[in-house]
């Protein structure tokens, strides 16, 4: 079972979005994954993270886009999500 994180800042206007379109996507690929949302704060709670940006979904661990550089992420992580999900 993959063990996923979506890590976001809580003043990040797509992290449900986010959620719901990661959630969407397991449910429609018939993928099990555990799914853990993870309020993020600026500095050292992101730093110790990871977190380039808001909002990031850990697969495994695994940064979904390690490339894309500190921004919001929300259409990054779903382009790479359906990717990840039509390739496995």
């Amino acid at each position: 079972m993959l063990s996923i994180d979506l890590l976001y800042y809580k003043d990040c206007p797509h992290y449900e979005e986010a959620a719901q379109a990661l959630r969407g996507g397991l449910k429609e690929e018939n993928v099990l994954a555990e799914v853990h949302m993870v309020s993020v704060s600026p500095g050292e709670d992101a730093e110790t993270w990871g977190l380039i940006g808001s909002p990031t979904i850990l697969i495994n661990g695994e940064d979904l886009e390690p490339e894309v550089a500190f921004s919001c992420r929300f259409s990054s992580v779903q382009l790479s999500f359906q990717s990840l999900l039509f390739t496995s």
